[in-house]
């Protein structure tokens, strides 16, 4: 219902000036869908109004159907790797929308899987550079996460970055 789509987007405005901008945008919307080739993709019935996803392609459908793949034999590292570039960060994350934040937590709980399998895939190839991408992918997801922060200092030990590793362990220190 409309009132529903207010309260989701404008919780704290008053209710005349909230409809006002609903109007709009939905006017504006249907403009630009229609000048796009998508006249159906908005319905209205009965005071409800359904946005049709599936006529769109989006990252977020391209993560999803990978993800959906994500447990299979054939997953590959090129797809994990996909689905590593599709994730940009969080879901609507210039908004604090409420609603989004499931799918939120979700989204980011699925890449650090993703990123996981990543990395042990290049542990097993010895791709020492990617190994470090990916962990510090991981750290600019879950800043604190001790795991990733370990094998940070690890891969540097192990690598002959001691200098590095003094700097980023004194960084890590600071924190703690």
């Amino acid at each position: 219902m409309r009132d529903t789509i207010l309260e989701a987007l404008w919780p704290e405005m008053e209710p005349d000036k909230a409809e006002k901008i609903f109007y709009t945008t939905s006017c504006y919307l249907r403009k630009m869908l229609k000048e796009a080739g998508l006249d159906e993709a908005i319905e209205r019935q009965n005071g409800t109004y359904r946005l049709r996803l599936e006529l769109f392609e989006s990252d977020e459908r391209k993560l999803i159907h990978h993800l959906n793949r994500e447990d299979s034999d054939d997953q590959s590292l090129q797809d994990l790797e996909t689905m590593a570039r599709l994730y940009r960060g969080d879901y609507c994350g210039c908004e604090d929308y409420p609603w989004a934040a499931g799918k939120r937590a979700y989204y980011e709980h699925q890449i650090i899987r993703v990123l996981w399998r990543m990395h042990d895939k290049y542990q097993q190839m010895r791709d020492h550079s990617k190994v470090f991408g990916v962990l510090h992918q991981l750290m600019s997801i879950d800043p604190y996460h001790d795991t990733a922060q370990q094998k940070i200092l690890e891969h540097l030990k192990t690598n002959g970055h001691q200098e590095k590793l003094s700097q980023y362990y004194a960084q890590f220190h600071q924190f703690y």
